[in-house]
This record gives C-alpha cells, structure tokens and sequence, in this order.
C-alpha cells in the first residue's frame, strides 16, 4: 500500500523554500526521493504528520568524492555525466 509524503526543501533561514507530495511505497523510497529534491539544501520527509527524516545539504550527484592519496582529506571532483 502507497503512503503520503511531503518533503519540504528548506533555505538557509530554516523556512520552506519548496515543496513537494507524492505517493511512495516505504520510507526507504522517501528517503531517495528526499536525496534528489535536496538540490543542496536541508530537506525533511514527513509520512503524514510524522517526521521521518531531516537531511543534511546534499551535494549534486555530479560530485564524489576523491582522495587526492591515501593520506590526504577527501576532495571533490566534479565528473561529467557520460
């Protein structure tokens, strides 16, 4: 059975900059979902009045992360998406 969600994309004020509903078959999948609609913001995921997530600022799928050599920080490299 589908459930509800609303995920609500938040700006740097913690107010609502978007948002979004749709049916979805678990919280996994909401939780995908909510990944995709980050666009580099806070996103929260909600099934019906309860929260289900509060995510981090995500980065844009184009960016993973690559170690510049075994000992270094993590940087990030933009790849291209071929």
């Amino acid at each position: 059975m589908l459930a509800e969600y609303k995920f609500f994309r938040l700006n740097a004020a913690g107010l609502i900059d978007a948002a979004e509903r749709c049916r979805l078959a678990s919280d996994d999948d909401a939780l995908d979902f909510a990944r995709g609609f980050s666009d580099g913001a806070i996103v929260e995921a909600w099934r019906g009045d309860l929260r289900i997530a509060k995510l981090p600022p995500q980065r844009p799928a184009a960016y993973r992360p690559t170690p510049a050599s075994p000992n270094a920080a993590t940087k990030w490299r933009r790849h291209s998406a071929t």
